[in-house]
């Protein structure tokens, strides 16, 4: 990120966790990067919960409104089963 966005992140009881750089998500375990999402904000993602492996937050889409898209990503596969690719 160029303006100099927060970096966030949640960690899952194995120890796995997830970080996202404002635009998408990525897990790791210790060593390495297990998934990368799409982007899936224009430019702020706010991690809400991580519970029965799927990662649950809110992602900004370019609205009036802030943190205005739920998105879900199932935590094994990166899978975005709720919300939007939003470029690539």
């Amino acid at each position: 990120q160029s303006m100099g966005a927060d970096v966030a992140w949640i960690v899952d009881v194995s120890g796995d966790f997830a970080l996202t750089d404002s635009l998408r998500v990525a897990r790791f375990n210790r060593e390495t990067m297990l998934w990368r999402s799409p982007r899936i904000s224009c430019d702020e993602i706010v991690f809400d919960e991580l519970k029965d492996g799927k990662l649950m937050g809110r992602a900004w889409l370019g609205s009036n409104e802030p943190l205005d898209a739920p998105f879900v990503l199932d935590f094994e596969s990166g899978a975005l089963l709720k919300g939007q690719i939003v470029g690539p």
